[in-house]
């Protein structure tokens, strides 16, 4: 039988056994939990954050010729944030890429997820729609009513046939949601710098409408009033 080597000693004396209590390991378990929980958790608070980085007062549907050159037009002279919604990807980029060339890339952002798009607009959302009148339209709408909420609006300023404007308005007032034609005039060099705007719907959404229409539409020669005319209710303004 042999002795077992004697126990180092350390120059403070002989290692002593510490005891944890059930209540530091709880305690040292919470911990540890609530740092996991932390760091699980980090990455959606990341992804939330920058989701929300962006948020537009106005809304733009149909980046093509017509609707990217508003869209930079409200940035510049209506002086604000602008949220615009495309399908086609290639569209999408080449309006943020003329923005960031005309220094307005910080007022302007292009989203070809719809959802996204929507829920970067500040409440009531105003939202202009440039697409091709007709079935476009109707396609166009049957995708984005559903993720609009009681008091939002939709302008189409497309060349619309003004029945099919008040057959939309009638379907969006049902929902509580406002539906107007506006009538754009000036091609595509005036919806850059100040088109003439013939609105028609209902009278309190273009009231929330009006002051950046009349901040982006061309002015008159004598007086400098915007050329912006408010038409009456249902499709006056295609009439």
């Amino acid at each position: 039988f042999q002795k077992p080597p004697p126990r180092e000693e350390s120059l403070y004396g002989p290692p002593r056994r510490t005891r944890t209590s059930r209540a530091q390991q709880k305690t040292t378990v919470c911990r540890s939990n609530a740092a996991s929980s932390h760091l699980l958790q980090a990455p959606l608070h990341t992804a939330m954050a920058s989701l929300a980085a962006y948020e537009a007062s106005f809304g733009v549907v149909g980046l093509g010729v017509m609707g990217s050159m508003l869209a930079l037009n409200l940035a510049e002279s209506g002086q604000e944030r602008i949220a615009g919604f495309e399908l086609d990807p290639s569209k999408a980029a080449a309006a943020e890429a003329k923005a960031g060339r005309e220094g307005l890339g910080a007022s302007f952002k292009a989203y070809t997820d719809l959802a996204a798009f929507v829920g970067a607009l500040k409440r009531p959302r105003r939202l202009v729609m440039l697409v091709p009148a007709g079935k476009p339209v109707d396609s166009a709408l049957a995708a984005l009513e559903p993720l609009l909420a009681p008091g939002d609006m939709v302008c189409d300023g497309g060349n619309e046939w003004y029945e099919n404007t008040e057959r939309r308005a009638a379907a969006f007032e049902a929902k509580g949601l406002h539906y107007l034609g506006c009538g754009v005039s000036g091609g595509a060099e005036g919806a850059r710098r100040g088109p003439s705007l013939m609105v028609g719907g209902p009278a309190d959404a273009f009231a929330l409408l009006e002051p950046t229409l009349s901040k982006i539409a061309a002015r008159a020669p004598g007086d400098g009033k915007p050329c912006l005319g408010y038409f009456g209710k249902g499709g006056a303004g295609n009439y």
